[in-house]
C-alpha cells in the first residue's frame, strides 16, 4: 500500500510515492497528540514544472507512469490508497483555485472527489502552508537559527544567533517568502492523557499573503504608487513585495526611480532577462563581496525590511509568544546572510509603542527547505487520513 504526497507551489510539483509498512499501525501511531512516524524513504520520486502539464491529473497520471511507479504498483495486492496533496491555494470543503501565475489566467480549479474518481482512489488537500505549519515543531535544530530572543525582563532568555533549546508551547506563527508568501500559524494544545505529558498544534489556514502591502516610509510609499497600476484594480498584495517576485519588482522599480544605482549594465540586462529576476539578484546582494551590485543590495534591503515588519504583524495579530518563524518559503536559505545582517530584526522591533504588545514573541529563520516541510506535512496528513 502507497500514500502519493505531493507538494504543488507556484513554481514546481514535488511527488512522492511512499509506502505505508502496515497502514494500521501507521494510522494507530498518528493519533491527535502524537507525532507521526518519520517519512519512509520514497519508492520513486520527481519534481516538475508546475505549469508543464494542462491540469494536476495529467501531472499525477505522468509520475503514476514513470517506470519506477509502474512497477511498485503493478504487484499483486499493490495499491495507492490515498493522495496527500499540499496546494498553493485555499482548500474549502476539498475544492482549490490555484491563481499563481504559471496556472494561467483563469487559474486551476481543483475538486477532490472529481480527481479520486479519476485517479480510483482517495485525494485529499491542504493549504500548502498548512502542510508547512505541520511541519514546524519537527524543524531539525541545526536548521533554526535565532533573530531575536525576548530579553529576560519579558520572559525570554536574551541574546540571539542560537537555536533555541525547543520548541515552546504557545501560539506559533510562520511567514515564508518563496514565489509568493505563505502565511499560517498554530495554537498549542495540552495532551489530555492521564499522565498530562505531551500536547500537539492545531494548525489554522491563513492567505496572508494576499493582505494589503502597507507602506511605511515615503521611500515604500513611492514603490507601492509605481507599482499599484500593475496590480488587479489597483490592490497591491503584501507578497507582491515579501516574496521572490517582490525582490524583482523593487529592483524594477529602483532602476526606474534612480537609474543612478545602476552600476553595471550587463548585470542588469541580465537580470531583467532572467526568467526569475530573484535569483540573480541574490547572487550580487552582498555588501562588500565579490561580484556585490549597489542596486541589487538596495533591493534586497527593502525586501529585508518589509519581511522584518510583516514578521511583526503576524506576532501582533497573534500573540505568538512560541515564535515566528521565517520558513516554508525558497527564499529564506538563500539570503540567510542576509537575514541574520539584522534588518530584518531591526524592522520586527520597529513597530513604535505597539512593541510592548509582542515583545515577548522570539523570531527565527530555518534553513530547511520548504518543499520540504510541505512534504513532511503531507506526510503527516495523509497518514491521519487513512482508514
Amino acid at each position: 500500500m502507497y500514500i502519493v504526497a505531493g507538494d504543488l507551489g507556484g513554481t514546481n510539483c514535488r511527488l512522492e510515492l511512499l509506502p505505508i509498512p502496515g497502514a494500521k499501525d501507521a494510522l494507530a501511531a498518528c493519533g491527535v497528540h502524537q507525532k507521526p512516524p518519520p517519512r519512509p524513504r520514497p519508492v520513486h520520486k520527481a519534481k516538475y514544472a508546475s505549469g508543464s502539464e494542462r491540469s494536476l491529473l495529467l501531472m499525477l497520471q505522468k509520475f503514476l507512469a514513470e517506470p519506477e511507479c509502474a512497477a511498485a504498483i503493478a504487484g499483486v495486492g499493490s495499491a495507492v490508497v490515498l493522495y496527500s496533496l499540499a496546494v498553493c491555494g485555499p482548500v474549502t470543503n476539498g475544492t482549490s483555485i490555484l491563481l499563481a501565475p504559471v496556472f494561467g489566467e483563469a487559474g486551476w480549479r481543483l475538486d477532490a472527489s472529481e480527481l479520486g474518481l479519476a485517479l480510483s482512489s482517495k485525494v485529499i488537500f491542504l493549504n500548502d502552508f498548512h502542510a508547512v505549519g505541520l511541519g514546524l515543531p519537527h524543524i531539525p535544530q541545526a536548521e533554526l537559527h535565532t533573530l531575536y530572543a525576548p530579553p529576560p525582563s519579558v520572559g525570554g532568555g536574551g541574546g540571539g544567533g542560537a537555536a533555541p533549546a525547543e520548541l515552546e508551547p504557545g501560539v506559533i506563527g510562520c511567514l515564508g517568502p518563496g514565489t509568493g508568501l505563505g502565511e499560517v500559524y498554530a495554537v498549542w494544545n495540552a495532551n489530555a492523557a492521564a499522565d498530562g505529558a505531551g500536547g500537539s498544534y492545531t494548525v489554522c489556514c491563513s492567505e496572508g499573503g494576499m493582505s494589503d502591502f502597507v507602506a511605511r516610509t515615503d521611500e515604500e510609499w513611492e514603490f507601492r504608487k509605481w507599482l499599484a497600476p500593475q496590480c488587479t484594480k489597483g490592490y497591491v498584495e503584501v507578497e507582491k513585495v515579501v516574496s521572490g517576485e517582490g525582490i524583482a519588482n523593487l529592483y524594477k522599480w529602483l532602476r526606474s526611480a534612480r537609474p543612478e544605482l545602476i552600476k553595471d549594465v550587463a548585470l542588469d540586462a541580465e537580470i531583467m532577462a532572467a526568467a526569475e529576476p530573484a535569483a540573480v539578484i541574490g547572487m550580487h546582494c552582498t555588501p562588500g563581496a565579490e561580484g556585490a551590485d549597489e542596486l541589487s543590495i538596495k533591493a534586497v534591503d527593502l525586501f529585508l525590511s518589509a519581511l522584518g515588519a510583516e514578521a511583526a504583524n503576524l506576532a501582533i495579530r497573534y500573540q505568538a509568544k512560541g515564535g515566528i518563524y521565517i520558513a516554508g518559503g525558497g527564499v529564506a536559505s538563500k539570503l540567510l546572510h542576509r537575514i541574520q545582517d539584522g534588518i530584518v530584526a531591526e524592522a520586527y522591533l520597529g513597530k513604535g509603542h505597539s512593541v510592548a504588545c509582542y515583545d515577548g514573541c522570539p523570531l527565527y529563520v530555518a534553513t530547511t527547505p520548504g518543499d520540504e516541510l510541505g512534504m513532511m506535512g503531507a506526510w503527516s496528513w495523509g497518514l491521519s487520513h487513512l482508514g
